[in-house]
């Protein structure tokens, strides 16, 4: 509050925002109430005579990394402090209600800047598979196939979910990842009979995917296509994040139930994978703890059987209700432990998933084999 703006106050009052301007530039600091005390005995020392211009640099330079460290910090904590449901069971996303990644689901400023990037290189993605499908079938009509409703020449199949489905791609958000780097031959592989696009992103859950199909991953090209196939595989990370098992179902029939109201083509659900990480189930709790000892569950996988429980009352009522275009398919048994692993505590085969979480390469080759065991041969 000097009158002359050539001279620093000789007082300065601590608000949340502080003020001072030394000649022609003003500096406004925003700082912590623990740093405010010190930042103004510092600006009161600065009047002209008392600090050289030097040391007036070095004094601005160390308020600006002040301030931009603790922009960064309060920046970061939003995602790295924030909760995805409340120790009351309040979660902040709905898992049958359309959703990007938030606060709440993205765990750092990268993850929720990197999944946004890699949404829009998938629909990038889908826009260059509908133009090799459309390519692919007005080649066959010129060829001599001939166009009907029922049968467009090309059956496009579209992979969707969560980690498990992106590491087709050998990524994880779009980059490289070494753990699944085999598993791309796997794609190639198994699926050599259809023209593949895989729709997965790591971490998501069924309201990020819903999203995501509400927001430009499928297309009317493949939409339209009665013999298209939509291969889902989600739902285990709502279990994951802290959403109770009745949570996960509603969303994941939720997936379903938009995609047989905007597809024409069939659609193969698959129940939620063994999951057998039970060392990230002290991060949720609370909320999800035993009721009888308020500790963590020691284990995912009664959450886990109760979601598939409801998928399998549900199903049958989506497939009443769209002229019998979605199955069930039940892979769990791939991944059943042997007997030593069970005697020793496992509750996955480790051989087909090293992480207890995400199948390998073997993993994979024998849960496309279970899918295509029923979108084949109808073995579901």
């Amino acid at each position: 509050k000097a009158q002359n703006r050539r001279f620093l106050p000789r007082s300065c009052t601590c608000s949340s925002i502080e003020y001072s301007r030394n000649r022609t530039t003003m500096v406004a600091v925003e700082v912590s109430a623990r740093h405010r005390q010190a930042v103004c005995q510092l600006f009161l020392g600065m009047a002209p005579g008392r600090m050289g211009r030097a040391a007036q640099v070095c004094f601005f330079a160390f308020v600006f990394v002040v301030a931009l460290h603790l922009s960064i910090s309060r920046n970061a904590d939003v995602y790295e402090t924030t909760p995805f449901c409340s120790p009351g069971g309040t979660c902040g996303e709905e898992s049958d209600r359309p959703s990007p990644r938030t606060k709440y689901s993205a765990k750092s400023q990268w993850q929720y800047d990197s999944w946004f990037k890699f949404h829009a290189k998938l629909n990038a993605s889908a826009v260059e598979f509908a133009a090799s499908i459309t390519s692919t079938f007005d080649n066959n009509v010129r060829n001599g196939g001939v166009q009907t409703d029922d049968d467009t020449q090309v059956s496009p199949l579209i992979l969707l979910g969560d980690s498990i489905t992106e590491s087709y791609l050998g990524t994880e958000y779009g980059l490289p990842l070494k753990k699944f780097s085999d598993i791309t031959d796997v794609l190639r592989q198994a699926y050599s009979d259809y023209p593949t696009l895989v729709l997965g992103v790591s971490g998501d859950q069924t309201q990020h995917l819903l999203w995501r199909l509400q927001n430009g991953n499928i297309l009317p090209q493949f939409t339209d296509n009665p013999n298209s196939i939509y291969v889902v595989l989600i739902g285990t990370n709502n279990l994951g994040a802290g959403q109770l098992p009745e949570d996960a179902a509603r969303g994941v029939i939720a997936v379903a139930t938009y995609l047989l109201e905007h597809v024409k083509g069939r659609v193969f659900l698959l129940e939620i994978l063994p999951r057998g990480d039970s060392f990230r189930l002290e991060r949720i709790c609370p909320p999800r703890c035993s009721k009888n000892s308020n500790q963590p569950f020691k284990s995912f996988m009664p959450a886990v059987n109760k979601v598939n429980m409801a998928l399998r009352e549900r199903v049958p009522q989506l497939s009443e209700k769209h002229g019998g275009r979605i199955s069930l398919v039940d892979c769990s048994d791939v991944f059943v432990t042997t007997s030593s692993q069970k005697n020793s505590g496992e509750e996955v085969n480790a051989n087909l998933m090293p992480d207890h979480l995400h199948p390998n390469a073997e993993g994979h080759h024998a849960m496309t084999k279970c899918v295509l065991d029923c979108i084949k041969e109808g073995k579901c």
